[in-house]
This record gives structure tokens, C-alpha cells and sequence, in this order.
């Protein structure tokens, strides 16, 4: 198994990570148009040498890729963002996760995984690409401005999932939402010693409250009233649990943080 320190600095005792070396967009492109659509995000696992990465199933089952389209994934350094063409993708037959491998990067930083769990009350983040923006200019051409955000919260509770998906899946609910282009996103939490590793990987979003977050009422002169409701979901993730033995079946390497 890989260090879990191979490309994750340290830095007055905490480990500093880039999360864009470590977790990038997956988008759909053709030739004559670069990208025309973000699909999810993904993580490197694995080694330099033997690269991998992880993502939710459905960023590839919900898409049907039209003419001359394929898969790929975009990966930024020095301010250069270069794209990389997804093939033989592994699926797993129970549960939302997939990987597949890829050409070596040698930027990029693959996440470990530990043999600890969060507790609730510990610190999560989620890094994703929900708000990347994709424009078509006057000329034709494609403007893609990815702009990734991290979300920071605790993991509200551990539960087993029967819904959407056919296998019980353990799952966490977390205590902010899961937007679209999010499925695929890593959990983070980081272990006594300050290292970083994947608690759970994003796919999905949870919504039941008996109260709205917010309610918006417009009263006309006629009495008649508009109301409207707004929820905020919670997100929902797999447990690492259950992504570990995917890739040990596969014979995916990964690292394990101490």
C-alpha cells in the first residue's frame, strides 16, 4: 500500500493538502466542442505509478453519451487544464461506485483511506465542482470556468441505505447539501495525527423536514396569497466501508493513513 504522505505536505504539524491535485471534474467532450457538460467529480486513489480514479456510478449511468462524445476528466496545474480520456471503467455490481485507471500524472495526489471512522461531532469537508460554468461565445467557441468549493460540516449520522439504491448500502448523512455535479466528491476527515483521508464519497441528497428553511408569502389586494417553501436537502454519502473492499476486489492499491 501506498505512503499516505507520498504528495500531502505537513505544515506546523497539520498536513496541508491541494485539493485540486487530488480531485477533479468529470465532464463529457467531442472534438468540436471541448466540454459540453460536467457530469461529477472524482478523486485519485492508488499510487504515481499505478493511478486510479474513484467516482459515484450514476456521473456515467445517468448520461448517455451522444455522437462522437466520450468521457474525460480535467485536471488544472500551473494554470493549465488538461483533459484526459476516461476508458474501461470498472463498475461495481452492488453499490453507486465506479473507477477506472489513468495515464500517469505526476501532480497528481491520491487520497488515503483509514481504518478509523469519523465521530460526529468531528469536522468534514467536501471539495467540489457544482459551480463550474460552461458557455458557448458569439464565434462559437466554449468558455468552461471550473469553480470548485468547499463545503464544511460533521456527518449528522451513520444509517443503511435501501433507497434509490437495490443493495443495503452503509451510508453517512452529512449536514450540508449535495448539488448537482457534486456525485463523486470525497469525504474528507483527518485522522488524531492531522492526516487527511476519505471518510465517504458523495451521491446523493436526503430531504425530510417537518419545517422549510425559509418561506416566502406574497399577499395580494384580492386576499389571494402565493407561498412558497424552499427545503434545504442534506447529502448523503457512502461510507468508506464500503468503498475500500471495491477496490481491494479490483486490485486497486490505496494508501491508509495513520
Amino acid at each position: 500500500m501506498a505512503s499516505a504522505l507520498d504528495c500531502i505536505g505537513e505544515s506546523n504539524s497539520m498536513t496541508v493538502l491541494s485539493p485540486d491535485s487530488a480531485i477533479i471534474p468529470i465532464v463529457r467532450y467531442k472534438k468540436s466542442q471541448p466540454i459540453s457538460e460536467l457530469l461529477g467529480t472524482g478523486f485519485f486513489v492508488g499510487s504515481k505509478e499505478n493511478l486510479y480514479i474513484v467516482t459515484a456510478k450514476h456521473v456515467f449511468l445517468d448520461t448517455a453519451l451522444q455522437e462522437s462524445e466520450e468521457y474525460a476528466f480535467a485536471f488544472k496545474y500551473e494554470g493549465r487544464v488538461g483533459l484526459y480520456r476516461i476508458t474501461n471503467i470498472i463498475e461495481s455490481p452492488e453499490y453507486d461506485i465506479a473507477a477506472f485507471k489513468t495515464d500517469k500524472i505526476p501532480e497528481a495526489c491520491p487520497l488515503p483511506f483509514s481504518e478509523h471512522l469519523p465521530a460526529l461531532n468531528d469536522d468534514v469537508l467536501c471539495y467540489e465542482y457544482s459551480l463550474t460554468e460552461i458557455e458557448r461565445t458569439i464565434d462559437g467557441k466554449t468558455k468552461v470556468k471550473f469553480a470548485p468549493m468547499t463545503h464544511k460540516g460533521n456527518i449528522m449520522r451513520p444509517f443503511v441505505s435501501n433507497f434509490p439504491r437495490h443493495q443495503n448500502t452503509p451510508c453517512y448523512l452529512l449536514s450540508f447539501p449535495a448539488l448537482q455535479g457534486a456525485s463523486g466528491a470525497p469525504v474528507l476527515a483527518h485522522t488524531e495525527s492531522k492526516v487527511f483521508y476519505v471518510a465517504g464519497m458523495v451521491v446523493a441528497n436526503f430531504q425530510k423536514h417537518l419545517m422549510p428553511a425559509q418561506i416566502v408569502r406574497i399577499e395580494e389586494n384580492d386576499k389571494s396569497i402565493e407561498e412558497t417553501k424552499y427545503f434545504l436537502p442534506l447529502g448523503v454519502a457512502i461510507n468508506a466501508s464500503v468503498i475500500v473492499p471495491f477496490l481491494r476486489s479490483n486490485h486497486i492499491e490505496f494508501g491508509v493513513a495513520e
